[in-house]
């Protein structure tokens, strides 16, 4: 067995060393060149491509691209698939791939029918351009890519076509198109001209000009060939309406062909009254504005300033007599003059009276001869009333559109003032009303007592002083203030102003009984008296108790009488006699007190 495998072996060692081998025939890839192309301009918008396949193609793709020629993959191209965008005629692509159709059977030759030829419109002018073609035999080997770019005119002269516009953060951003590409000369300047919706010629209902400046050129640019302003916010106005010009030559084609002049600005109300902003126009956002008590800012700062050391607010007062003449102004805060109210302007008034009784009523604001806000009254409110208003939103406008904010009087008032002066308030009076009957405990009527007012010799303690105190002449006189719009008159509470020594002794030399009592005007409620005049000579008070309080010592004090309901009637214009020098050597006390001890009369 073992000899019969090694005979096996040794034989097949014999073929092996007595067989040729021969080599298999080497394969011959023909080459391919790529398709001859062309690329011609024809006009601003239109050029001319070629596409010619060289012999032993049978297939070609090709592509019309935007732009200068780049590296394009050749197999990628072959089976479209480039990533490129092509160009289209008539919503068609420029690009395809195309099998070669022979001439006849044997021939694999390209005929003259298989050259494209492609005539391209609708382009950007002065714009590249570039043909893409590869090519593959019938081997499968690819070509290299051939490429041609062209460049389309620019012969026509630019023009604006559209411009879009956007406020951010009082910025004014403009972009502005034109029909060819364009670039910044650097020529001539970009001008900003300002105008009000509410400003304008009356006769030919043109937008009259407010301002013009030009526009710096770091705040414009040319990319892509729009033009970007930029309006920065030094020029910035709430509602203003802006339009932009330019001269010729200020932005000019690739070609440096110069675009024409823009200076029409066509802002102009038509018959209808609708505003036609035809030009290069844009409008800032509306932003409404205050209104104030005070003409300036100035004025109002200063006022809120004197404020602020009291815990709220104390409005100032307007006085007033004639209520049919009274305009109570509100002033504008707008950046620009009040144009004129609105249709649908509303203002509503309030008045109070001293008793608390408010009345409000609507009433039609309007405007002063020097153009801010007058609100009038309706009715007449009465002598010692305050009156107040409120004006609602967008009652008025400003020469740019902006409305007015809603504004309650707050700063301010208008009081009606009685108009009276101190000789007024100064003379004799005959006065009657009730007395508090101590005994009964109920108020009676008095026997008419004198009450004698003159004008003061001592203007901080009041600018009247009470020289008879209702029957009493004072040795030191009671002082009051006498406020002639309000027709008040304002007794001061705990004023000394008479004394007496009463005997208690059986004989003249007998004084170790005798008393001093000091008299004291004091209300009941132990503030400051008020009598009010509604009418001239004619003061009154229905309701407050006062009068003669008696202070002997801190255990004897009381009301020596008490009035109510009183009213007193001027008898006579003068001023009456002066007080009375104190007769009797004792000073009145400086520590006298009320306590609101018994009632004592002596």
């Amino acid at each position: 067995m073992k000899k019969y495998v090694l005979t096996l072996l040794a034989a097949a060692a014999t073929f092996a060393a007595c067989t040729k081998f021969v080599e298999d025939p080497k394969i011959e890839y023909a080459t391919i060149e790529a398709p001859e192309v062309t690329a011609t301009t024809a006009s601003d918008s239109s050029i001319v491509v070629t596409i010619a396949p060289k012999e032993g193609t049978t297939f070609y793709s090709y592509v019309v691209a935007k732009g200068v020629a780049k590296p394009v993959d050749a197999k990628a191209l072959l089976q479209g698939k480039s990533g490129l965008t092509p160009v289209t005629i008539e919503d068609k692509e420029c690009a395809e791939v195309v099998e070669i159709v022979p001439a006849s059977k044997a021939s694999s030759t390209a005929t003259i029918d298989q050259v494209k030829s492609l005539t391209i419109e609708g382009l950007i002018p002065y714009t590249y351009y570039t043909v893409y073609a590869v090519a593959t035999n019938a081997q499968g080997v690819i070509s290299d890519v051939a490429t041609a770019s062209t460049r389309t005119s620019d012969s026509t002269v630019p023009s604006y076509e559209d411009h879009a516009t956007e406020e951010a953060d009082s910025v004014m951003y403009y972009q502005i198109s034109f029909s060819d590409p364009i670039k910044l000369s650097g020529e001539g300047d970009l001008t900003l001209h300002i105008y009000g919706e509410n400003y304008y010629d009356d006769t030919t209902l043109n937008c009259i000009e407010i301002n013009n400046v030009v526009i710096a050129p770091e705040n414009i640019s040319d990319e892509g060939g729009v033009i970007t302003v930029k309006i920065p916010k030094d020029y910035y106005i709430p509602g203003a309406l802006v339009d932009l010009t330019w001269p010729e030559g200020f932005v000019k084609n690739a070609q440096d062909m110069p675009c024409a002049a823009f200076t029409y600005t066509g802002l102009h109300y038509d018959a209808k009254g609708a505003l036609n902003a035809n030009g290069i126009a844009a409008q800032y956002e509306y932003v409404g504005f205050a209104l104030s008590f005070f003409e300036t800012v100035e004025e109002e700062e200063e006022f809120l300033e004197e404020q602020e050391e009291n815990e709220e607010i104390v409005p100032e007062t307007v006085y007033y007599t004639d209520w049919e003449a009274l305009q109570m102004v509100a002033y504008a805060r707008s950046v620009a003059p009040l144009a004129s109210k609105t249709k649908t302007a509303k203002a509503s008034v309030s008045v109070s009276d001293a008793g608390g009784r408010v009345v409000s009523y609507p009433v039609t604001p309007g405007m002063t001869q020097e153009g801010n806000i007058a609100v009038e009254l309706g009715e007449d409110p009465g002598f010692g009333t305050v009156a107040t208003y409120t004006i609602e939103a967008g009652s008025y406008v400003d020469i740019f559109g902006n409305e007015n904010l809603e504004y309650s009087l707050d700063y301010g008032t208008y009081f009606c003032s009685y108009g009276y002066s101190i000789n007024d308030v100064v003379g004799t009076y005959n006065v009657t009303g009730s007395e508090y009957d101590f005994s009964s405990g109920k108020p009676i009527a008095f026997e008419p007592k004198t009450l004698t007012i003159v004008k003061s010799d001592d203007s901080e303690k009041g600018n009247v002083m009470i020289t008879n105190y209702f029957g009493i002449p004072c040795i030191k006189p009671v002082y009051a203030d006498f406020d002639v719009d309000a027709g008040k008159l304002t007794i001061f509470e705990w004023q000394r102003f008479y004394a007496t020594l009463y005997k208690g002794g059986d004989t003249p030399d007998d004084k170790s009984d005798d008393v001093v009592a000091y008299f004291y005007h004091s209300s009941n409620n132990g503030e400051d008296l008020v009598l009010n005049m509604y009418e001239s000579g004619v003061l009154s008070n229905p309701s407050d108790y006062f009068g003669a309080y008696l202070y002997i010592s801190k255990e004897i004090q009381g009301y020596n009488f008490m009035l109510v309901d009183v009213t007193a009637t001027k008898v006579n214009e003068s001023e009456g006699p002066t007080a009375t020098p104190a007769t009797i050597p004792f000073e009145f006390p400086s520590n006298a007190k009320r306590t609101m001890k018994p009632v004592i009369k002596l």
